[in-house]
C-alpha cells in the first residue's frame, strides 16, 4: 500500500471518529476493559474453545444491590435506555434495518435489561453501523446512548470488588 492510500484511509476514520468527539473509542475502552475484568473475576460463558464475558450472571448477582435512584443521572440513564432503547440491526430481505427488539423475558430487573442494551450499544458500534451517514441525525442520540451506557457500567463496579479491582489493573 502506497502512503497516498493510508493517508486517505486514515482521513475517512478520523472524519467518522470526528463524529462523536472520541466518545466511541472511550466507549470501547470502557466495554473491552469490562470484558476483560469479568472474565478475569470468573463470569465466563461460552464453550472451551470460544470463551466470553457472562454479563448476564454479573448483571443478576448485583441487580439487588443496585439501586437507580441513588443519583438523578444514573436514574436518567436506567431510564432513558429502557424507554429509548437502542434498536436492533437485523436482516430482512437480504438488507440491513433496525428495528425495535425489547429485552426477553429472561431479563428480570431493570439492571439486566440495561446490561443487555449496553452491550446492544457496543455491537451496533463495533458492526459499524452507527457510522452510516445516512443515520448522521442519530449523532446526539448515539452520543447519550454511549453517555447513559458508561455511567451505568461505572456505578456498576461499586457492586462487585473483584470486577472493580480487575477494571483498574
Amino acid at each position: 500500500m502506497n502512503r497516498h492510500n493510508e493517508d486517505n484511509y486514515f482521513d475517512v476514520i478520523d472524519f467518522y471518529l470526528s463524529l462523536y468527539n472520541g466518545q466511541a473509542v472511550r466507549f470501547f475502552v470502557v466495554f473491552s476493559r469490562y470484558e476483560y475484568a469479568l472474565k478475569a473475576s470468573g463470569y465466563i460463558a461460552g464453550d472451551e474453545s470460544h470463551p466470553k464475558a457472562d454479563w448476564d450472571k454479573f448483571a443478576k448477582e448485583i441487580s439487588e444491590s443496585f439501586d437507580k435512584n441513588k443519583s438523578p443521572e444514573l436514574c436518567e440513564a436506567i431510564d432513558y435506555l429502557l424507554k429509548a432503547p437502542p434498536k436492533k440491526q437485523l436482516k430482512e430481505q437480504r438488507k440491513l434495518v433496525f428495528k425495535d427488539s425489547p429485552p426477553d423475558q429472561q431479563y428480570k430487573s431493570e439492571l439486566e435489561k440495561a446490561i443487555l442494551l449496553i452491550r446492544r450499544i457496543r455491537n451496533n458500534l463495533v458492526h459499524g453501523s452507527k457510522f452510516d451517514l445516512d443515520n448522521s441525525d442519530q449523532i446526539e442520540r448515539n452520543l447519550k446512548l454511549l453517555d447513559c451506557g458508561w455511567k451505568i457500567l461505572f456505578e456498576c463496579l461499586e457492586h462487585n470488588v473483584d470486577v472493580k479491582d480487575n477494571f483498574q489493573k
